[in-house]
């Protein structure tokens, strides 16, 4: 569902209360804001009721409240977990920017309540413009990263330290083994050839892994004397 603004917002309340017809509603937001976008969209809060269109039942009117407290985009629904829930929908139809931000001083963020109040505050007041929406998202996220190179906790207060790998010292020591072993092998073949020794593949293995070197004279087999 789209956004809405301030302006769409007390057009459509004040039809409510007047218990005009959807019709009615959608021509004055239409002859006065010059926008069918929020009258369609809004249609779809009461077009699924088995009752007569234009006729405002408290079923309704309670609907349209709580789709009003719901409504914005993803961005905007991202927004609200940054701390300004509290600030859109019906209540904020009847708030200044100035109230806006005074009350964004109250919730549990400010910094990020505050930063979204600025965004929306370069458009015609009481419009949270739709091309400003998909920068809310990011004030979680520059925070965030923001904390995070201070060395701060991200999670915006609740230091959740993490734990250590119980695998940490294997995985350290394990490659510097299978290194050490590897050096040490091509060493004792290095040596075998080097000296010219007279030994076989299996006395070569078994150099490698059991002993330093062969006996003089030993080539890890027997011998037949004839």
């Amino acid at each position: 569902m789209p956004s809405w603004s301030i302006a769409e917002l007390e057009l459509l309340r004040s039809g409510v209360a007047a218990k005009k017809s959807m019709t009615e509603i959608s021509q004055d937001i239409y002859d006065k804001l010059g926008s069918q976008r929020t009258a369609k969209a809004c249609s779809q809060v009461w077009s699924r009721n088995k009752e007569p269109r234009g006729e405002w039942t408290d079923d309704k009117v309670e609907r349209l409240r709580n789709t009003l407290k719901g409504t914005g985009t993803t961005a905007l629904r991202r927004a609200y977990y940054s701390g300004i829930r509290d600030l859109v929908g019906e209540e904020l139809a009847d708030m200044t920017w100035q109230q806006i931000e005074e009350k964004s001083k109250e919730l549990t963020r400010p910094p990020d309540c505050v930063s979204v109040v600025s965004l929306c505050q370069n458009k015609p007041p009481g419009v949270f413009a739709e091309q400003k929406l998909p920068n809310i998202p990011r004030l979680r996220y520059s925070t965030a990263s923001a904390r995070r190179r201070a060395g701060r906790p991200t999670n915006f207060g609740q230091n959740i330290q993490s734990k250590p790998s119980s695998n940490f010292l294997w995985s350290k020591l394990l490659p510097g083994f299978m290194v050490l072993w590897v050096m040490i092998t091509f060493y004792r073949l290095f040596r075998i050839f080097a000296l010219g020794k007279d030994a076989s593949i299996g006395g070569w293995l078994y150099q490698i892994f059991f002993q330093s070197e062969l006996p003089e004279g030993d080539s890890g087999v027997s011998r037949v004397e004839l």
